[in-house]
């Protein structure tokens, strides 16, 4: 299956207004060209999952961690620690991924009405109604998952062995 954000999705460039109901396409189309994934994003969160997975190992598997006495904090400190720096890449690839497959739908949506307005005529084309605007992709919580990325660093910080010193 091909990235529909490599070669840039298909926009319309004539947009109706006349349906109020549907979301506005202008704004659609912006937040669309706004998530669009660059290669700095991508490799900003490729470097938060990998280094959030090293550490998350280490945290578990590292025997200095059972060897200073603090066990269960060192361990879940250590893991606490992990899981905000690996947060917000595996938020960004999670919600990256919800918006290829919302594209990809629409697209195909949108190939299969373009393929049956060439084959339909008359009133079977009245039937088939209007292409579908360009999907308006899910807000980014960007707040939320940041505020808890730095409690968890936080209290993670906290209850690591050599916070107390």
């Amino acid at each position: 299956m091909t990235n529909p954000f490599d070669n840039g999705p298909v926009i319309p460039l004539e947009w109706s207004s006349a349906d109020s109901s549907q979301v506005d396409p202008v704004s659609a189309r912006e937040r669309l060209q706004k998530y669009r994934p660059t290669t700095k994003k991508k490799v900003w969160a490729w470097v938060s999952v990998v280094l959030g997975g090293f550490m998350l190992v280490s945290a578990l598997f590292s025997p200095t961690s059972y060897a200073e006495g603090s066990t269960v904090g060192s361990v879940v400190g250590g893991i606490a620690v992990s899981l905000g720096i690996l947060l917000p890449g595996a938020y960004w690839h999670y919600r990256n991924r919800t918006d290829q497959r919302t594209i990809a739908e629409w697209q195909r949506s949108r190939t299969s009405h373009e393929e049956l307005r060439r084959v339909l005529r008359g009133a079977e084309l009245e039937l088939l109604g209007r292409q579908s605007e360009v999907p308006m992709l899910s807000k980014r919580r960007w707040e939320i998952v940041i505020v808890c990325s730095l409690a968890l660093w936080m209290a993670g910080g906290l209850m690591l062995p050599g916070a107390a010193a």
